[in-house]
């Protein structure tokens, strides 16, 4: 009894109803049975909230979608998603910042909005993930975030966006320095945080 599943399993099969890995009831969403925009990355924000950051659009999740949890679109303009797998950063702060087409953005549940949008450089508009590696990495010395945008063919492009000036400043590095990841680290117990460069 039952139709069998591509894992090879009846729907009637224990291992599909116990557990974690059971199924998600498709139905508990507006978007249920939609095709969705492609996925660019996920970002945790805590243990019951998850936002999806598409290529047009953001989505968060909260709760256990198997228990009520919703999948939600957050408003925003249209076609404004995320760049880049690690073109976002999420700040001690709980600040969610993230590098769209169209620029530097902030993101909450409420909405996806422009950051400093008269100010900020050209080169940060129109990046895309077909010519440019972007990452942003917290430093949390200096109180902001670096941009760092990397092409095999193209320059590259660095800016500091100080969280307290509300400005972007170029930055500086020698070719064989350009970080192609980022993470901030706090060292032991000594209170000291860094941002580390993986060049």
């Amino acid at each position: 009894s039952g139709s069998v599943g591509a894992n090879g399993l009846t729907t009637d099969s224990p291992l599909l109803t116990l557990g974690e890995a059971a199924a998600v009831n498709g139905t508990q969403s507006e978007f249920a049975g939609q095709i969705g925009e492609p996925l660019v990355t996920s970002i945790p924000i805590r243990d019951d909230l998850i936002i999806f950051a598409a290529e047009g659009s953001f989505f968060y999740l909260r709760g256990n979608p198997r228990s009520g949890g919703r999948m939600n679109y957050i408003p925003g303009p249209k076609g404004v998603g995320l760049v880049g797998i690690g073109a976002w950063v999420y700040t001690p702060y709980g600040r969610l910042f993230a590098m769209t087409t169209d620029g530097l953005y902030e993101v909450t549940l409420e909405a996806v909005t422009p950051v400093s949008r008269d100010v900020i450089p050209r080169e940060l508009l129109g990046l895309s993930s077909d010519r440019y590696e972007v990452e942003l990495g917290y430093d949390i010395e200096r109180r902001g975030f670096l941009i760092s945008c990397f092409s095999a063919t193209l320059p590259y492009i660095a800016y500091f966006y100080d969280l307290r000036a509300e400005g972007f400043f170029p930055e500086d590095r020698d070719t064989d320095h350009v970080p192609s990841a980022m993470v901030a680290h706090r060292i032991g117990d000594s209170g000291l945080s860094t941002l580390l460069f993986g060049c």
